[in-house]
């Protein structure tokens, strides 16, 4: 038994010596663009995804809820673009910037195109992206598919 608890004392102590020998040599530091303790997001998302051309134009919204944590983010801006497709924004143009409300909504109208501007079915492409000093854009995409009404 003596010589068992004499054994075990010396890995001990062995271990004890010799345990900062074995530790990292090298060490791998973040990148200047790494995560950051404060983050924001956002989702988006249309009133309808597919719509009809007839002889008016149909409206979409367009909606962009922007927070930080999980606390909706006020007076933050939300740049709302038609990247692709036909028709335009209610001020008629394809770019508009919208502030955000106290529950964190953004939110634009998308007038359809009407039927004789198309000649088959299409898709409207949007990308809504938040103003940030970041290096790298934040942004997501959505569509609405057009069909040519008879």
């Amino acid at each position: 038994m003596r010589a068992r608890t004499f054994g075990l004392t010396v890995l001990l102590a062995a271990g004890l010596a010799f345990g900062p020998a074995c530790q990292r040599s090298s060490l791998s530091e973040p990148g200047p663009v790494g995560p950051s303790a404060i983050y924001q997001t956002f989702t988006l998302s249309v009133s309808t995804d597919v719509i009809m051309a007839g002889t008016t134009r149909t409206p979409v919204e367009v909606k962009a809820v922007v927070k930080q944590g999980n606390a909706p983010v006020k007076d933050d801006i939300v740049y709302f673009t038609i990247t692709s497709g036909v028709g335009y924004f209610s001020d008629f143009t394809t770019r508009v910037a919208v502030s955000t409300n106290e529950n964190g909504v953004a939110s634009v109208t998308y007038l359809g195109p009407l039927k004789s501007e198309i000649a088959s079915d299409v898709t409207t492409y949007f990308r809504a992206q938040l103003q940030t000093d970041q290096v790298e854009p934040i942004y997501k995409d959505i569509w609405v598919h057009i069909l040519l009404g008879s």
